[in-house]
């Protein structure tokens, strides 16, 4: 689209006309916008009595209102309910906690009394305005915001590919007006609606807010299944939903690549957030974190792209088994990484970004980050779907969360091939951010390696970076780049427990090194590599002028082809320094499983760090190579450091372990759970010492009595359906007993896992307590009970808010068992 700063292509009579009428004329509608009447002052601030009236305009750089947010921060900071009246205006104005969006840029809202910085913005692409305003009571305050489009984006379009709204998605809390409202607010040109498990339409809305110019919006869904969520566009509104229990992603992919639209193209098949515990498509279908590959039977590779950003926190980027930053525990990994990884592989997929908004504020703003598009359309309601389809496949995108990112090599495009120069290709880079974000370093990245960081001077200047460097490029590779800023993006996108950080992600050229004509893979230059050895010594020397995953790559190879200095590489490989080597080091000792690399192994655990995943893959490779040091080391490990790593990789570890999964049980339910802290502060009958009534008095006095029930293979035990009515397992607590033989005192290892809060008794003594919401995963909880010979009850009491109910648990022991009987 033809977004150049302080133009939009207005001739200057055109442009006079507009001026002279935006003197007169308050009310005058940016372009692609439609006009209202003033309204009355909307009650944004609800029907509190200390409120005043402020009356606002957001102008752009003609003078014309212009669609925007308004966020206020006052003395309680960022995300007070200062607007709780989300009904004010519907069809001008989307507002919560701290946070007002208009369609018109010029609605009168009442605001709660007192002293405020407020600021007005409209996404990244536009400059923000603020003012110090006090707001008296009964007194009417006008505040007058001049924004201008600063970055100039010729030639792209931006889009948030992943977005919910009220009623379609359970777990939204925004209207499709508010949702609307709020994507013109933010200056996005086109949107995917991709509410769970329904084909959502924003067309109908945009027809009654009257903006059908604004923006270009599509039929999605994100089918959210057992095995991962996946977003799929274009589809049909009126066609039946994708299968949301598919269990099988080969199926469910070539289903979604057969669904018929309006545009007559394959559906695009994005991954959403493919490492977030719990949704996590590479972690269900067994994508090796190290080596890219997926081991499971129900793995398939046919998507178009994948979430590296997710969220307004960006999760993806970092790599969470070694950012320490707060709120990272549901994230495995870095889909980075990945992506990384399934490059290396050969594979060519399209990194984006979304918000993944489901509110309008609430720590989830819409078009944070969002992404850019190869597209010439001369405004938001001449996007052509397909044509964006199309640059999605052809990796003509780049995601950001703040910075604007332009590279050629060799004067082509992103997204295609190139020839190298004799080993060189000439890398000219261009970036721009808007005056109020953060711009600090560019990282070169080529087969996964950062080979060069290009600082960012430090400016504030919109172009801040335009250079052209000569990368070295021996080989066959690919190349892309990562921008990084150091200062957070708050206000305007708010600090959540981390900093909102300035980073944009772009996409790939595949470089032919040698000029030979064709394109070989990392991998498959690293087979190649150790195919020509055959016969011949591999000296790790040999590797020096490769990069970190390069060399990782050849040692993996070395280990496949069961090469006869494989073992050596790997010792050197435990060596370095670069984490990729390493954990290249360890997948190939694995894989190799040769008892002689047992001391290299644990002398690499000593160097591990704070990292939490390096030392669970080096004992995974010990359990092939020395398994009953494997056994010993992890225990050792789980009870000095390792509840994190336990948390995230437990199946990884335990899975090699002998042990009783626990299947038989009774259970009784359901019993009231009115308040947060029932599970705790109400004891209900079978909680009582000895051995348990037959029968309870449960919620709405139905009389209750115990079930004998199997869980399933994997070890999940279902509580719900214990009762005839659904309603009955909401706010509810449910109790499971089993009774563990065991043939002499004994101290064992167990895993916990339920879903929500839990309490867990050992013959009668309380030894474990959660009262937290979450699911529950197989490994989510690990410690020792004390089991006496013979017969030892086992009861666990678990609470449900709603949804998912139930548990796991088992015992690292294999000559224990249970039954649902003493």
């Amino acid at each position: 689209m033809k977004h150049r700063p302080a133009s939009y292509g207005i001739s200057v009579p055109c442009l006079a006309l507009l001026l002279a009428l935006a003197a007169t004329s308050t009310t005058a509608p940016a372009t692609a916008h439609p006009a209202s009447p003033h309204p009355a002052t909307a009650p944004t601030a609800g029907d509190r009595p200390d409120v005043a009236r402020l009356r606002y305009q957001i102008l752009d750089e003609f003078g014309m209102p212009t669609p925007g947010r308004l966020t206020f921060i006052g003395k309680d900071g960022p995300g007070a309910n200062l607007f709780p009246n989300a009904d004010a205006l519907p069809v001008h104005l989307a507002v919560r906690q701290n946070v007002v969006y208009t369609l018109t840029g010029e609605v009168p809202i009442t605001v709660p009394v007192g002293r405020y910085t407020v600021y007005a913005s409209r996404g990244p692409e536009w400059s923000i305005d603020s003012a110090d305003i006090e707001m008296a009571a009964g007194r009417e305050t006008r505040f007058t915001a001049h924004l201008r489009r600063e970055v100039d984006t010729t030639g792209w379009i931006s889009g948030d590919f992943h977005l919910h709204s009220m009623p379609h998605s359970s777990d939204a809390e925004t209207t499709l007006k508010e949702r609307v409202i709020t994507l013109i607010g933010e200056g996005l040109d086109f949107a995917v609606a991709t509410d769970h498990n329904h084909n959502t339409d924003y067309r109908p809305t945009m027809g009654e807010l009257g903006v059908e110019k604004s923006l270009t919006t599509v039929i999605g869904n994100e089918i959210s299944t057992p095995i991962g969520h996946f977003n799929a566009f274009p589809l049909d509104a009126e066609r039946p939903i994708p299968p949301p229990d598919a269990s099988d992603a080969r199926e469910l992919f070539k289903l979604i690549r057969s669904e018929p639209n309006e545009y007559g193209i394959v559906p695009v098949i994005q991954l959403n957030h493919p490492r977030w515990k719990g949704i996590d498509y590479f972690g269900v279908a067994d994508l090796d974190a190290v080596t890219g590959v997926g081991h499971a039977e129900i793995y398939s590779d046919d998507f178009d792209t994948l979430e590296v950003f997710n969220g307004n926190e960006g999760w993806g980027y970092y790599d969470a088994e070694i950012d320490k930053a707060p709120n990272s525990s549901a994230n495995r990994h870095s889909v980075v990484r990945d992506w990384f990884n399934l490059l290396n592989r050969g594979h060519r997929y399209a990194a984006v970004g979304n918000s993944d908004s489901h509110t309008v504020y609430k720590g989830d703003l819409a078009g944070y980050p969002r992404n850019y598009v190869r597209c010439n359309a001369e405004s938001p309601d001449k996007i052509q779907v397909p044509d964006v389809a199309d640059a999605l496949r052809k990796r003509q995108v780049f995601t950001t969360l703040g910075p604007f990112v332009e590279y050629q090599i060799n004067g082509a495009a992103v997204g295609g091939d190139v020839k190298a120069a004799k080993g060189k290709v000439e890398l000219h880079v261009k970036v721009q951010a808007a005056s109020w974000i953060d711009c600090d370093r560019v990282k070169v990245v080529v087969n996964g390696d950062i080979v060069r960081t290009i600082p960012v001077a430090d400016t504030r200047d919109i172009v801040r970076l335009a250079t052209e460097v000569s990368i070295d490029v021996p080989r066959d590779s690919w190349l892309t780049l990562l921008v990084e800023g150091d200062d957070s993006m708050a206000p305007i996108v708010q600090d959540q427990g981390r900093p909102i950080l300035p980073l944009a992600v772009a996409n790939p050229t595949w470089i032919d090194g040698d000029g030979d004509g064709k394109w070989v893979s990392p991998w498959d230059q690293a087979l190649k590599l150790v195919a020509s050895r055959d016969g011949k010594s591999i000296a790790y020397g040999s590797l020096k002028d490769h990069l970190p995953s390069e060399r990782a790559l050849v040692v993996l190879a070395a280990a496949e082809k069961k090469h006869p200095d494989a073992a050596n590489l790997i010792r050197t490989a435990l060596l370095e320094k670069a984490r990729v080597v390493r954990l290249g080091a360890a997948r190939a000792a694995e894989s190799l499983g040769e008892s002689s690399l047992s001391g290299a192994l644990a002398a690499a655990m000593a160097s591990c760090g704070d990292d939490l995943y390096l030392p669970v893959a080096l004992m995974s490779a010990q359990s092939k190579c020395a398994p009953e040091q494997f056994r010993t080391q992890v225990f050792e490990f789980i009870e000095t450091k390792g509840g994190d790593a336990v948390k995230r990789h437990g199946q990884e570890l335990f899975g090699r372990l002998p042990s009783t999964i626990v299947s038989d049980w009774r259970v009784v339910g359901y019993f009231p759970n009115p308040k947060p802290d029932t599970l705790v502060t109400v004891a209900y009958g079978p909680e009582s010492a000895g051995e348990a009534p037959a029968s309870f008095k449960g919620k709405n006095d139905k009389t209750l009595t115990w079930k004998t029930v199997q869980a399933k293979a994997s070890g999940h035990l279902d509580l719900r359906g214990l009762s005839d009515s659904k309603d009955d397992q909401v706010k509810a607590i449910a109790y499971a007993e089993t009774f563990v033989q065991s043939p002499d005192d004994r101290t064992v290892h167990y895993a916990l896992g339920t879903d929500d809060g839990a309490r867990l008794w050992v013959n009668g003594e309380m030894i474990f307590e959660d009262n937290t919401q979450h699911g529950a995963s197989p490994f989510q909880q690990f410690g020792k009970l004390s089991l006496k010979k013979g017969s030892n009850r086992v009861l666990v009491k678990v609470e449900n808010g709603g949804g998912a109910f139930g548990l796991y648990f088992r015992l690292f022991d294999g000559e224990v068992k249970a039954s649902a009987t003493p």
